[in-house]
């Protein structure tokens, strides 16, 4: 079963690290591409979840751990309607 970042657990532990070497590297809105890109096939439930667990590990902080603030997700799954 794939792990965090859809890794297997029998990954090489030195390309995990390379992995999160470049993501420290990346800028916000690569890493946000990034994201909704590995979001695109799931709901918007998912995507809100997604986010959501998201800003909790860029802020360090626990997924059960509240915010400083409040935050307001609005998402909308749109299909194809040409």
């Amino acid at each position: 079963m794939a792990g965090h970042y859809g890794w297997m657990a029998d990954t090489d532990p030195d390309a995990f690290r390379a992995l999160i070497g470049i993501r420290r590297n990346m800028t916000f809105d690569e890493r946000f591409r990034q994201f909704l890109e590995a979001q695109k096939n799931g709901s918007a439930n998912q995507l809100a979840d997604g986010l959501l667990e998201e800003i909790a590990r860029w802020s360090a902080r626990g997924e059960a751990e509240d915010l400083d603030d409040d935050i307001t997700i609005v998402s909308i799954h749109v299909t194809d309607i040409s």
